[in-house]
């Protein structure tokens, strides 16, 4: 029984994780080059964490080389917002990289034609000197801090909605500058679109088995310690 206590013991001790993935792409209209490519990830420790890290990565460096992001996107799930007056009052930005990037709540995205549309949050370069950009070798993170008393889940991104755009639809938005144009293209910028996903479901190494797995550990510690108590009892006494 002992070896069966701590099976299980090791088995659960690892803290469950929340992944947001989310791919970008576009843009769909004429006009605007095409093949743009960024891939987002949300991360939060637990089930009851305030704090979710956010990376932006743009990974469009064999169609634009010299791309750059404008401004980034998101929506997030109206069951944040508990004082209905959007998130300002819920939701703090800390730790931007690249230093001076800074976050907006509210705004109408540029680019996507998406008339008066608003997403929940923007996060932009703001207007001081010397911040340097966000492109295909430097990636935009940064933390958001849930100050309402809720936690981060997944539903709070999978539940976000939908902004329809010109350029496209999605719960995230990206827009992007110094493009490489292609034929027929009359600019050099465009907005990608894309949805989360819940990654959670694939686990990292290192994280809790499926309660399966734990029980068919649990069975298989349980035969063998039954196994050897059977051949210690076949073993036969010897005479002294």
């Amino acid at each position: 029984m002992a070896a069966l206590i701590m099976i299980s013991l090791s088995l659960s001790s690892t803290v469950s994780a929340g992944l947001i993935t989310a791919t970008l792409t576009g843009d769909i209209r004429p006009a605007n080059p095409d093949n743009l490519l960024v891939n987002v990830t949300v991360t939060f420790d637990d089930l009851n964490d305030t704090t979710a890290e956010w990376v932006v990565d743009i990974n469009s460096d064999s169609h634009h080389p010299n791309i750059k992001l404008d401004a980034f996107y998101a929506n997030l799930a109206s069951s944040l917002d508990l004082g209905n007056a959007g998130l300002q009052d819920d939701l703090t930005f800390s730790s931007f990289v690249p230093t001076g990037w800074i976050a907006n709540f509210n705004v109408q995205p540029s680019g996507a034609g998406a008339g008066t549309s608003t997403f929940s949050f923007e996060v932009d370069k703001g207007t001081g000197g010397g911040i340097a950009n966000v492109t295909n070798t430097q990636s935009l993170s940064f933390t958001t801090t849930l100050t309402n008393g809720l936690y981060w889940s997944t539903s709070v991104f999978t539940g976000a909605p939908t902004l329809n755009g010109d350029a496209g639809s999605g719960q995230l938005g990206a827009h992007l500058q110094s493009l490489t144009k292609g034929p027929g293209n009359t600019t050099d910028s465009g907005f990608a679109f894309g949805m989360y996903q819940d990654s959670t479901s694939v686990p990292p190494p290192g994280m809790v088995p499926e309660p399966g797995s734990m029980v068919t550990w649990s069975l298989f510690a349980v035969g063998c310690f039954a196994s050897a108590r059977r051949r210690r009892q076949k073993q036969p006494t010897r005479d002294h």
